[in-house]
């Protein structure tokens, strides 16, 4: 194998970190856009008091009322949210196309991607990429319905509990505690599916030169077991498997926390086997392996009997502990 794929695939891992210093500052961004809504929800609980009432149909009154403010603050903002974030993902959409080629020049590569997408390309690409199976607007939309709900059960059930004004704050600080970290997650996959969708349509108008896609997995001790399974499987173009591969997953991001990405193959090119995580995870301390693998897997792949690949059945899915040793005896 020649050095084209080990460059190829140092490269496109350095655009990766800049893609996530740029998540990084969307994700400050949206949780700022959020703090005055729970601000005012906040400040808004503790002035009418939903404990203060003699009898509960009054006490739940109140409760209604705050869970309408919550709906209006919350579909204001949401909806904020998803005008400006459509715009940075394109912006991310934009960057990829735009360095992708910088990149290959810069190492000597750039008749491998002669083709480029127009403005028009890349905003239908962008329109068109789901996150998670559904388009962003629609999970900004799913996001603001969450909160209206939580913020209205946990209320209510607070009241019915009789529990005081105090507890009934840290409930609301609690939904907003926990729609930080979905609003984070979706940050990552949908500038994730971002990305993919720009370089996948990249790939595709330059088919020609390229055999197909490699799953290049972040090599480190956060790796899941679907994921490292993947690592180094390729495909061709049209989702057929290359080398032994298994069966094609769908693109990246697999799951919420997905860093994985798809690197275009030229012709006659194979994954770096440095850049597999097998090969990663033998330069590694016994207890790293250990700690990624789990005790019982880092047993069976340390006699040789668990190959990564096998981590995941047909449909990708983690085989358990009791699963794989069944395969290993077999």
């Amino acid at each position: 194998m020649s050095q084209r794929t080990d460059k190829l695939t140092n490269a496109l891992l350095g655009q990766a970190v800049t893609l996530a210093r740029l998540e990084a500052g969307e994700q400050q961004r949206i949780t700022h856009r959020l703090l005055p809504l729970w601000s005012r929800l906040r400040t808004q609980v503790a002035v009418d008091d939903p404990t203060a009432p003699p009898t509960l149909p009054e006490r739940l009154r109140r409760v209604k009322a705050l869970v309408v403010l919550a709906t209006q603050l919350t579909t204001e903002a949401f909806g904020a949210i998803a005008a400006t974030h459509q715009a940075v993902r394109q912006d991310i959409a934009d960057w990829v196309h735009h360095e992708t080629q910088r990149v290959l020049q810069t190492i000597g590569e750039a008749a491998l991607f002669t083709r480029t997408l127009t403005q028009q390309a890349l905003t239908r690409v962008v329109d068109a990429a789901l996150v998670f199976g559904a388009p962003i607007r629609d999970w900004w939309a799913r996001q603001a319905a969450t909160v209206q709900q939580q913020v209205g059960d946990r209320l209510r059930q607070g009241v019915l509990q009789e529990q005081p004004l105090p507890r009934l704050l840290q409930e609301v600080d609690a939904v907003q505690a926990t729609t930080t970290r979905n609003t984070d997650t979706l940050t990552h996959g949908s500038l994730a599916s971002a990305q993919q969708a720009t370089m996948t349509a990249l790939t595709e108008a330059n088919s020609a030169r390229l055999d197909g896609v490699a799953w290049i997995t972040t090599l480190d001790s956060r790796a899941c077991p679907r994921c490292i399974a993947l690592s180094g499987q390729s495909w061709t173009l049209d989702h057929e498997p290359l080398h032994g591969s298994r069966a094609w997953p769908g693109e990246p991001p697999l799951h919420g926390l997905c860093r994985c990405i798809l690197l275009a193959l030229p012709q006659g090119e194979t994954v770096p086997r440095d850049q597999t995580f097998d090969h990663w995870l033998r330069q590694q301390p016994e207890a790293e392996q250990r700690a990624i693998l789990g005790p019982g897997r880092f047993v069976l792949w340390k006699a040789g009997k668990l190959k990564l690949s096998r981590l995941v059945d047909q449909h990708h899915r983690a085989l358990t502990l009791e699963q794989l040793r069944s395969e290993s005896a077999a």
